[in-house]
């Protein structure tokens, strides 16, 4: 549920106070990640709150890290940070580090996946965690349903996903 799971985070952050939340997102040609900026851009427009949002052409630590960049020079009273992975949030987090801007003290930031670097991260990210057994599992069972009846109508399967608080984010 990549769309809910964004929506979860965003409304985090606006629970701890944050009014000022920029998104970062990789290539908009990718549904995950239209289907996150969605998620978050439903929550701030709930709040009655504008999205800036960066794109990036790779999700990775390196493309968080210019992302984050590029949305300090568009927002700088930036609060907090969303991003449509774990990766691209570890690089916010260090490119903020990087300028002398604490986490969670100046800026809050969640990430998406809950990747095994999520919870070793300095500090220990916030995130949506995918239960990816699960999805394997789902994926299987479908996989085995259309080899016993190639003329099975396609289907969507939406599983539930979870934020995992840690310690990037804090009440203003």
């Amino acid at each position: 549920d990549d769309e809910g799971g964004a929506y979860q985070a965003t409304r985090h952050l606006i629970d701890l106070g944050h009014r000022n939340i920029g998104i970062l997102s990789g290539p908009t040609h990718w549904p995950s990640n239209r289907r996150r900026v969605q998620g978050y851009s439903r929550a701030l427009a709930e709040a009655g709150l504008s999205c800036p949002t960066i794109y990036e052409d790779r999700t990775t630590i390196e493309s968080g890290q210019e992302a984050f960049a590029q949305l300090l020079k568009q927002s700088p009273d930036i609060t907090a940070v969303c991003a449509v992975n774990d990766s691209m949030a570890i690089g916010a987090i260090r490119a903020a580090q990087a300028i002398g801007l604490s986490v969670p003290g100046d800026l809050s930031v969640v990430g998406f996946d809950d990747i095994d670097w999520a919870k070793l991260n300095h500090p220990p990210l916030t995130t949506v965690n995918i239960p990816k057994w699960q999805m394997g599992a789902e994926a299987a069972r479908r996989l085995m349903a259309i080899l016993a009846d190639p003329d099975l109508a396609p289907t969507d399967l939406i599983i539930s996903v979870r934020l995992v608080e840690r310690a990037s984010t804090a009440a203003l």
